[in-house]
């Protein structure tokens, strides 16, 4: 699937050949949405070991605040964390913002 800018989202995501693919609260067409992966990339939602890439879906700060060390720590150390949330346009309520996250989030080491 490519997003407004043409580019697909596998590519923007930063999914490579042989990467370990962590998801976790994913929708249910996200594998799908993704479209085709690269070669050799496994992704799971559990996970032994580390992961080069995890996404992250939550609509809560409760819940990133848990988990969020717990899947910083399945990274490798070039790896990729990202936290995905409602749009405000898709009217779904959620208490996570880019402010709170800029605030909150990335001052304990972590960037977009």
């Amino acid at each position: 699937m490519a997003g407004y800018s043409g580019t697909p989202l596998v590519k923007k995501i930063g999914i490579k050949p042989g990467h370990r693919l962590l998801l976790r609260n994913d929708p249910p067409s996200f594998l799908r949405d993704l479209g085709a992966l690269p070669e050799g990339v496994r992704a799971s939602a559990t996970l032994t070991g580390s992961a080069d890439v995890a996404v992250y879906f939550t609509d809560q700060r409760a819940a990133l605040e848990k988990d969020f060390r717990g899947l910083a720590g399945k990274l490798e150390a070039n790896g990729m964390l990202w936290i995905a949330w409602p749009k405000k346009a898709s009217g779904k309520p959620t208490d996570l913002t880019e402010t709170w996250c800029a605030r909150s989030v990335w001052p304990a080491g972590w960037w977009t």
